[in-house]
């Protein structure tokens, strides 16, 4: 028999939070509606609905964080000399990209210099004389 219940009441029924009944509606793909009181219906047939609880020692036990201090301020002063040590690097890389640059401009003059004078040594005597 299939049944129009809200997130809250199939929660109920299943005996699971409205969150997870909501999360477990959408995973089956049921066909849901919204009805006159704004609430969102779920239309399930409870024959082919397939939920098993587990018991509560078959779940996984969540990790508690690590709340030593005194590790994570070891972590915190590691990270932030490893930040200067970066920084200092970024600096320096950018110096020497500003050097490369400005030698890259003086190599292109010597060339068109070097060019200009190979030019004239080409032509002959007569023509370096005369004009």
């Amino acid at each position: 028999m299939i049944e129009s219940l809200t997130y809250a009441e199939l929660g109920q029924r299943l005996g699971i939070s409205p969150e997870a009944a909501r999360k477990k509606a959408k995973a089956a793909r049921l066909p849901s509606t919204l009805g006159n009181d704004g609430k969102r219906r779920v239309s399930v047939d409870f024959c082919e609905l397939r939920h098993t609880r587990r018991p509560a020692g078959d779940r996984p036990e969540r990790s508690k964080p690590d709340l030593r201090p005194d590790i994570r301020a070891g972590e915190l002063d590691k990270l932030r000399e490893e930040i200067a040590r970066t920084s200092v690097q970024a600096a320096i890389e950018a110096s020497l990209q500003e050097r490369i640059r400005g030698l890259e401009t003086f190599l292109e003059e010597m060339r068109a210099d070097r060019d200009a004078w190979r030019a004239q040594a080409q032509r002959s005597w007569w023509r370096r004389l005369v004009g």
